[in-house]
């Protein structure tokens, strides 16, 4: 009962409100400057808030980050493996695949993103 209370009250005094302001035709102050700075904006201005430069230098971080987190714990799998008595090979073989896959993932992450960058010089130079 208390939760249908505590749900149901807020909700029926902010729908109230609504169906009030909205009789009444009031809007609000703040909704009209939101508006009114949409309007302002440029398309190309949009288009940079959406996209913010950093993004790429973000997501390669993240990408580093991953790959080094990968990397170490195939050698600690290797390492592992150095002291195993049993399946050595096998365990040794996994920690040098995710040596691999932390290996691809950098390389890939800094191939992409330099192609990226090089596009929009280009993209800057023609303007």
């Amino acid at each position: 009962m208390e939760m249908i209370v505590g749900v149901g009250v807020p909700l029926l005094l902010l729908g109230g409100y609504d169906f009030w302001a909205m009789y009444r035709g009031k809007i609000s102050s703040q909704y009209q400057k939101y508006i009114a700075s949409e309007d302002e904006k440029t398309v190309e201005e949009k288009l940079k808030e959406q996209v913010s430069e950093t993004s790429g230098e973000q997501n390669r971080y993240g990408l580093r980050v991953l790959s080094m987190a990968l990397g170490f714990t195939g050698l600690l799998i290797l390492l592992i493996s150095f002291i195993a008595g049993k399946a050595n090979i096998l365990v040794g073989g996994v920690g040098l695949v995710i040596i691999g896959i932390a290996y691809w993932i950098l390389r890939i992450a800094n191939k992409t993103f330099n192609i990226e960058e090089k596009e929009k010089e280009k993209v800057i130079d023609s303007r």
